[in-house]
Parts: structure tokens; C-alpha cells; sequence
């Protein structure tokens, strides 16, 4: 294992990541900030808008309407299996404790 801070070894999955914002009809640079950073793979945590930073230069109150677009568009893109999933769960619980 590597020696030094975790965050220095760590695979960054949103490296050099953008997204189409519809806000700022233009393509923006954003990373994702968790604490601790190796929270990025958890698949039980729970994304904040905090999390989400916006790398580009524009005004503060487009960058705050431009964080709410990339968040949004994360978390419907990522919530929508895990709660598939959990109601496939519930659903084979409460069939499996009927009979």
C-alpha cells in the first residue's frame, strides 16, 4: 500500500469530469468532494449538494443554479437503481412472508 494521505492514492472517479448545463447553455467542469474522500465508493452514502463543486468562473448566483443542475442530474442518475433495487427487496419480503 502506498505511503502518505489516502486522498493522494486514491482513484478520483469524477477526474476531469463535465456536464451539459442547460442553466449556463455551456459545458462546466465540476469535481465531487466528499469527506472522507473515500466515500465516493460507498454505495450508502448519501450525496450532498455541498459535496458537488463547480470548477468554472462565473457569478455566484449561476454557480449556485449550475451545482443544483449537476446535483440533480447525479443523484437521478444514481438513486433511481439503488431504489429499484431496495423496492424489488420489500417486494420479495413481503411476498416471501405472505406464504
Amino acid at each position: 500500500m502506498p505511503r502518505g494521505k489516502k486522498t493522494e492514492y486514491l482513484p478520483d472517479p469524477y477526474r476531469d469530469a463535465w456536464f451539459k448545463s442547460e442553466v449556463a447553455d455551456c459545458d462546466v467542469p465540476f469535481a465531487i468532494q466528499t469527506d472522507p474522500p473515500e466515500a465516493v465508493f460507498w454505495d450508502t452514502y448519501r450525496l450532498k449538494k455541498s459535496d458537488v463543486k463547480i470548477l468554472g468562473k462565473m457569478p455566484a448566483d449561476l454557480k449556485k443554479q449550475v451545482r443544483d443542475e449537476c446535483f440533480n442530474q447525479i443523484v437521478e442518475r444514481e438513486d433511481k437503481p439503488m431504489l429499484e433495487k431496495q423496492k424489488a427487496k420489500r417486494r420479495a419480503k413481503r411476498v416471501a412472508s405472505r406464504t
